[in-house]
């Protein structure tokens, strides 16, 4: 059994992934913004690492928007989330393996399938984050830490937040079902995303 700490926990990726390492028999830390954490605190997250000296360590925190408006918010969580997660593995839990989310749209996107070979592509300030939390994740690994990036794309469950597109549809189809008349009004239907179970 294995000591895990889940940076997101309040999230679709956190809520899931905790459930798992729980029926694998792991101890499971969450951590999130709703419940007072704070990856973007260096204190907080190296006083919480260093007390737990966790054996697996797990970055999902975002707020998974692409907006400019979440510039901030972004960069403070991903990127400064990353680095004080990363430094405090390093100074007091050199042993521990540590998980970074990378996501598909930081990639050059030609309509084709994509691979972690192919070129980044800052094309919104959520990618700018997590482009940086690659390079941070592939520097601390050249220092001989265990840091592994895993590339996520569109995923759903019924867990996703409100904003969501695809929870937007099913609350509006939800209404009509119950006699609302209103409409929903959509950006560029043209778009074509893959789309997988977070579940998963």
């Amino acid at each position: 059994m294995g000591k895990c700490i889940i940076f997101g926990m309040a999230g679709q990726d956190g809520i899931y992934l905790g459930e798992f390492l729980q029926s694998k028999g792991h101890l499971v830390y969450g951590v999130s913004r709703s419940t007072g954490g704070d990856v973007a605190n260096r204190q907080y997250v190296e006083t919480l690492i260093k007390d737990i000296v966790p054996d697996y360590v797990f970055h999902f925190a975002a707020n998974s928007t692409t907006r400019h408006d979440a510039l901030f918010e972004n960069h403070e969580t991903i990127s400064t989330g990353t680095l004080n997660l990363l430094e405090s593995v390093r100074i007091h839990a050199p042993d521990c393996r540590v998980f970074i989310t990378g996501s598909g749209v930081q990639f050059v996107n030609q309509g084709l399938p994509i691979s972690e070979k192919d070129a980044f592509a800052p094309l919104s300030v959520y990618a700018v984050a997590r482009i940086q939390s690659v390079y941070a994740a592939r520097y601390y690994r050249s220092l001989g830490m265990k840091v592994y990036v895993g590339y996520l794309f569109h995923h759903e469950s019924p867990l996703r937040k409100p904003n969501h597109l695809c929870k937007k549809i099913s609350a509006f189809a939800k209404q009509v079902r119950q006699g609302h008349q209103g409409q929903l009004v959509l950006g560029n239907i043209a778009v074509r995303k893959e789309v997988a179970f977070a579940g998963d």
